[in-house]
């Protein structure tokens, strides 16, 4: 408690100003003003110094005009490192200066407030919010784990949290099979683990089978067939088969409406069947299965199956199943 300010006798002043009068209004005669409307105190309370002492050791407690008793903060009463609360006393403060509030985030406004305390106030757009590597979109609301999913197989789990929403997983998924001759990974495109031999890894030279595709095959017999007056046929004598990711596709002319038939979840071997539908009144059904004899050779069987949907498309239009055994040989 620092007692600096003197205060300024007026009882002699007061006393004459009382022993003036008008005579007219006994009232006016015995007013004294305190000062309180000017000081803003509601209440005279004070006469001296002393007794404005707040027990505060760094405020200035002082009595002014009008008995009013003020406690002016004073940081130079405090040690280094502290600022003067008018409540607590000395306390220790975070800055004096904004370059002590840097947070490291760049989307925050870091500032020094007058009380030394530091705010980090988020600049980042509505619906977005601060974080280590900018500004992110705030997180999707949920009631379950699905509701979190983004359709990526291969990045993991995505979870719902009650309190944040939709959190991403924790890692992506982990592909691993027990077999050493194996390359393991995962295909978005497929939402699988995929597990491919590798010949080349010592030891697994006659582990892993031989890729058949890609490749080209002339097919024996020509295999051409029309029906529904020609809106319905195909004409061909060669396929040529690639393979991406888990999924053989081979293309044949006339079949269906891009020529092309697949398997999904090929994974290698000797053995394939590729398949398309075509939709209609009389739907098409196309299949071509085969067994590879060797690495240039395959015996095949090529089915067609008319499904009449409309109750006479198949019918007026003359469409038979078709049974075809053919063999391939691949085009050097």
């Amino acid at each position: 408690m620092k007692t600096t300010r003197t205060l300024i006798a007026l009882a002699a002043l007061a006393s004459v100003a009382a022993g003036c009068s008008t005579g007219s209004d006994p009232e006016a005669d015995s007013y004294v003003d305190t000062g309180a409307e000017e000081t803003g105190c509601e209440t005279s309370t004070c006469t001296s110094h002393e007794e404005c002492d707040d027990g505060i050791d760094c405020t200035d407690d002082t009595c002014v005009i009008g008995g009013c008793c003020e406690h002016d903060p004073d940081d130079g009463a405090c040690p280094y490192g502290h600022v003067c609360d008018p409540v607590l006393g000395c306390v220790e403060y975070d800055c004096v200066g904004d370059a002590e509030c840097d947070d490291g985030l760049d989307c925050t406004d870091d500032t020094c407030l007058i009380d030394h305390t530091c705010m980090n106030q988020d600049t980042c757009p509505s619906g977005e919010h601060c974080t280590a590597t900018g500004c992110e979109p705030d997180a999707t609301a949920c009631t379950t784990d699905e509701d979190c999913d983004d359709g990526d197989f291969c990045n993991g789990d995505e979870v719902c949290d009650d309190e944040f929403g939709c959190q991403e997983a924790e890692h992506p998924r982990e592909c691993v099979d027990s077999d050493p001759c194996t390359v393991d990974a995962c295909d978005s495109s497929a939402n699988m683990c995929t597990f491919t031999c590798d010949p080349t890894i010592p030891g697994c030279e006659e582990e892993c089978p031989t890729d058949y595709f890609p490749g080209c095959f002339n097919i024996v017999p020509m295999l051409s067939y029309s029906c529904a007056f020609g809106m319905v046929g195909y004409n061909f004598n060669q396929i040529c088969c690639t393979v991406e990711g888990l999924s053989l596709n081979c293309s044949a002319s006339g079949v269906g409406a891009d020529g092309t038939l697949s398997e999904v979840g090929y994974s290698g071997g000797a053995h394939f069947e590729v398949t398309t539908t075509v939709e209609g009144g009389c739907t098409e059904d196309y299949s071509f299965t085969g067994d590879f004899t060797d690495p240039d050779t395959f015996s095949g069987l090529w089915y067609v199956h008319f499904t009449q949907t409309d109750g006479f498309s198949c019918t007026m239009g003359g469409c038979t199943d078709q049974t075809v055994y053919v063999t391939g040989t691949r085009v050097p």
